[in-house]
């Protein structure tokens, strides 16, 4: 929920800092990182409460993701389910895969990629 909007306007961004406690604690959750928080229309029943597996959508292409492994990709089908702002729920990764983000159509079994840290 919201905790507090500091009271000065980013114009070239068109941004507020806005912060945010959580209700439930999450001990992955630690201090200074950055999050990208969506706001709900309602609150979220307790049996609707459950972690979700997303990926951005520009990295899904045709049903599959490119997962990085070793420094190779692989490609693997995921079942989609909702979508959440620009994210969409899959089943088919585990927490923690790398996929490529907007794979190229040249991209295929094996092929070798680099990653970018940030």
């Amino acid at each position: 929920e919201v905790s507090r909007l500091v009271p000065t306007v980013d114009r070239s961004k068109a941004s507020v800092l806005t912060k945010i406690r959580f209700v439930d604690h999450d001990s992955r959750v630690l201090p200074e990182m950055s999050i990208k928080v969506a706001f709900l229309s309602a609150a979220v029943p307790a049996e609707e409460r459950k972690p979700l597996t997303v990926v951005h959508k520009d990295a899904i292409a045709n049903g599959q993701v490119f997962v990085i492994n070793d420094g190779r990709v692989h490609p693997l089908a995921v079942k989609l389910g909702r979508t959440i702002g620009d994210m969409v729920e899959v089943d088919g990764l585990k927490s923690g895969d790398k996929v490529v983000l907007k794979p190229s159509d040249k991209l295929h079994d094996g092929s070798r990629v680099s990653t970018l840290a940030k």
